[in-house]
């Protein structure tokens, strides 16, 4: 990156001259001396926050250098839910409440509010953080998805499948969607309707959660040599999946939880390849 160290200068120094608050000397110091590195033409506020990044000035440090700028504190508030080296729900928070109050329509800020709700089981405060995304900003198609999950989780099937639909119909390669629209229908005894929602994407994608939702289905309609078939393919993918792979399919992504999310879904393909392995030796 190509920094003016007199204009990074000159913008920290205008920064700290403007405030009330008083950094202590030695943040102040080292705040200068990284910067004094840099050896660039011009900066926009966005590369200047990434310049600060590298050079691993505090995120304190740097919440209070822009604590008038929306887009950079809900940047902040992603790296504390999984796009970050750690994972910390009310640190995410703060950085989240500084940015909607800053703007409380800034971009992808309601969702990342409703992702936070999501994540505590707060559903209702998670779809009025969801719907005020959508209402500023409508053609984010995987606020719907969000939406999805949460109608879901909540027990609102008709509106969460209603939700996985609007968001298959926008993104149709997205296989998340069909995953989760499936898993809702499995909710309402929906057999048919998986099968034909997983046939839709199984051409163009196959994974463990696409065949492991396809199989199960088939089981339930009775089709148990096809079941077979698509759950051991499945077995074999997610034998091969690493705990990342399975925690960036997921939401929350919190890294905490990924090897034991990915365990549980390997045990339950292998319990539903044993549940079609009985159905057809009952049927033979």
């Amino acid at each position: 990156m190509n920094l003016n160290r007199n204009y990074l200068l000159s913008v920290i120094t205008n920064r700290v001259s403007l405030s009330k608050m008083v950094l202590p000397h030695a943040i102040y110091l080292s705040i200068i001396g990284f910067l004094s590195w840099a050896l660039i033409i011009t900066a926009t506020p966005a590369q200047e926050y990434e310049f600060l990044l590298e050079t691993r000035i505090p995120h304190s440090v740097i919440a209070w250098l822009y604590a008038d700028n929306a887009e950079i504190l809900l940047s902040l508030s992603g790296l504390y839910m999984g796009r970050g080296e750690t994972y910390n729900l009310p640190t995410a928070q703060k950085y989240l409440s500084a940015a909607l109050a800053v703007d409380p329509r800034v971009p992808f800020g309601n969702y990342q509010q409703a992702r936070i709700y999501f994540v505590q089981a707060n559903y209702p405060a998670a779809i009025e953080a969801v719907n005020k995304e959508l209402l500023y900003y409508p053609d984010f198609s995987r606020s719907y998805y969000l939406r999805g999950l949460i109608f879901g989780y909540d027990k609102k099937l008709a509106e969460s499948a209603s939700d996985f639909m609007e968001f298959i119909g926008r993104e149709p390669y997205e296989w998340a969607g069909y995953v989760d629209l499936s898993w809702v229908l499995f909710q309402m005894g929906d057999y048919g309707g998986i099968k034909q929602t997983i046939e839709e994407i199984l051409p163009e994608t196959r994974n463990a959660w696409l065949l492991n939702a396809y199989g199960v289905a088939l089981l339930n309609l009775g089709e148990g040599e096809a079941a077979l078939v698509a759950l051991t393919e499945a077995d074999e993918l997610a034998q091969k999946m690493s705990p990342e792979q399975w925690g960036n399919a997921y939401v929350g992504n919190n890294p905490d939880i990924y090897e034991v999310g990915l365990e549980e879904m390997q045990k339950n393909i292998r319990e539903n390849i044993e549940r079609v392995n009985n159905f057809l030796s009952k049927s033979s």
